[in-house]
């Protein structure tokens, strides 16, 4: 272009989701930092005492949106790794136990399962 060399990349980026060229596996990194943002941000306004269901609420609009945005291409292009699937488990599990205050050897299943049932 222009007597310009081009470099060549790791990556392509296609429609926000970023893939490694050599083996055509989806890199979810950047979804996880944008959750991670987005809940830290949701969490810092609400701080002690704060309503948990609407902070539930809250996290469902504005964080699992930009974790699954576009992941019908993962499954179309490359399924993600046992690996990936457990970083966003405990990213999950860990969000629920900051929202309820609970430790970290609770288990959020029942939580979870309760929320699940209640929104629908």
């Amino acid at each position: 272009m222009n007597h310009v060399k081009l470099q060549w990349g790791n990556t392509l980026k296609y429609i926000g989701c970023l893939f490694q060229i050599n083996s055509c596996r989806v890199d979810i990194r950047q979804q996880l930092r944008k959750y991670h943002g987005n809940f830290n941000n949701i969490m810092s306004v609400y701080g002690k005492g704060r309503n948990e269901i609407a902070a539930v609420q809250l996290i469902k609009c504005y964080c699992v949106p930009v974790l699954t945005y576009a992941c019908e291409i993962w499954q179309l292009v490359s399924h993600l790794s046992s690996a990936e699937y457990h970083k966003v488990d405990v990213l999950w599990n860990n969000s629920f136990r900051r929202i309820f205050d609970s430790c970290w050897r609770e288990s959020t299943q029942l939580v979870y399962s309760f929320i699940v049932v209640a929104f629908q």
